[in-house]
């Protein structure tokens, strides 16, 4: 499904989330519930919807930032192991958000060429999906621990299990001043946390400067 979404998107500049209800998924939750991972990331995203003839939400991207998540909120959406987590309101996440920049670093990283739209960097990120150098799925799920972690309680030098069963390791950089991401894969360079601590009702979101990349990165593997 993700990949389909990606495969639309390379054809135009608005998504429609195939076989998925966007309006219920980013409804705001009931009274007394808290708010769900994906109401908070589409906030931080200035996310826009609007009504076509069908009645379908689309996204509106907003070419001019580089440092929202336009990328990210359409993969969320779209992906089938994601979405039940993060538009339930009582479930206790901690989301690694990467922003569009960190998208276009990636592309960089798996082509080693530079793009200057969100439009090309999903296309040079499609071509990657399509032959396999890297699983979307796998990836994104790479970027989601089971339970709340805010900025004071990252565990320092120890492996942290993340929802694709890979882990990550957090580095104290510049006499801790600065949180690094140490991933498996020595290829790239690893991310650091940007902007942390974003409430997510009992989930929490950590912006971060780069793409967390797993150990097994391709789709056939």
């Amino acid at each position: 499904m993700l990949k389909s979404l990606l495969l639309a998107a390379a054809g135009g500049t608005a998504f429609v989330c195939l076989g998925l209800s966007a309006p219920a998924a980013i409804a705001a939750p009931a009274s007394g519930e808290p708010d769900t991972l994906l109401e908070r990331i589409t906030v931080l995203d200035r996310y826009v919807s609007t009504e076509n003839g069908a009645g379908l939400d689309r996204f509106r991207w907003d070419q001019r930032n580089w440092y929202d998540f336009d990328i990210l909120t359409a993969a969320v959406v779209a992906d089938g192991n994601l979405v039940s987590a993060v538009t339930d309101p009582h479930a206790a996440l901690t989301l690694f958000a990467p922003n569009d920049r960190a998208f276009q670093l990636l592309a960089y990283d798996l082509t080693g060429n530079w793009y200057w739209t969100e439009e090309g960097v999903l296309n040079a990120i499609v071509g990657a999906v399509q032959v396999g150098a890297v699983d979307l799925t796998n990836v994104l799920t790479y970027h989601v621990l089971d339970g709340r972690v805010n900025r004071a309680d990252v565990p320092f030098f120890t492996p942290v299990p993340t929802l694709n069963g890979d882990t990550i390791l957090f580095n104290p950089r510049f006499f801790g001043l600065f949180v690094e991401l140490q991933d498996n894969v020595g290829a790239f360079r690893n991310p650091y946390l940007i902007r942390t601590d974003l409430d997510a009702g009992n989930s929490v979101i950590h912006s971060i400067s780069r793409v967390l990349i797993p150990t097994n990165v391709g789709g056939g593997e």
